[in-house]
């Protein structure tokens, strides 16, 4: 499962204005945020995009879950 970073998370939920308001832009379930939030379960790389696109790119993918995007810049 891949790593989340907290800290990024609360700041796209903070930018959505909470937990609902994301869940609803990237299109899961209010669940599904307070798990990632919780750490329950993983991010995957296609919800980290939709997060990125639901905050106009100021949260990026990759910050999200940087374990998944490791080494792709080499």
């Amino acid at each position: 499962m891949p790593k989340i970073n907290k800290e990024i998370l609360k700041e796209a939920i903070k930018h959505c204005g909470g937990m609902n308001q994301l869940a609803d832009k990237v299109r899961v379930s209010y669940k599904s945020v307070l798990d990632w939030t919780s750490g329950r379960s993983g991010l995957s790389i296609q919800n980290a995009l939709k997060i990125e696109k639901a905050t106009d790119g100021k949260i990026k993918a990759k910050d999200l879950i940087v374990d998944q995007w490791t080494n792709l810049d080499e």
